[in-house]
């Protein structure tokens, strides 16, 4: 099955909604390294128990996002918010297309 991204295009692959991981670690190793690291597993554990709740709906999260992408000149230990993962896909897309002085935080949370 072929799959829609956000952004319109069939299997894109600019926002990895069917590259997956793999792609992901290929592109931006430094980054991979992170998110695969214990210190981000436990960032992003202690962040969801404390913050039970997607800052956009209010259902259970499943994604601790940093409020400025790192791929936007965010930091690793940058402010999180919850978010469920319709949620953080469609913040994902929008920050891939957009410069950072444009980014707004989608709601509050901190790390």
């Amino acid at each position: 099955m072929r799959r829609r991204c956000l952004c319109g295009t069939v299997d894109c692959t600019r926002h990895g909604s069917s590259s997956g991981w793999a792609a992901y670690k290929r592109r931006h190793p430094e980054r991979a390294a992170f998110y695969a690291s214990s210190t981000w597993r436990v960032m992003r554990d202690r962040h969801l128990k404390a913050n039970p709740t997607c800052v956009i709906c209010g259902e259970k999260p499943s994604h601790a996002d940093h409020v400025l992408a790192i791929a936007n000149a965010g930091t690793t230990d940058g402010r999180l918010q919850s978010m469920c993962a319709k949620h953080h896909h469609e913040k994902t897309v929008k920050d891939a297309t957009r410069p950072p002085s444009e980014q707004r935080p989608s709601g509050g949370g901190m790390a």
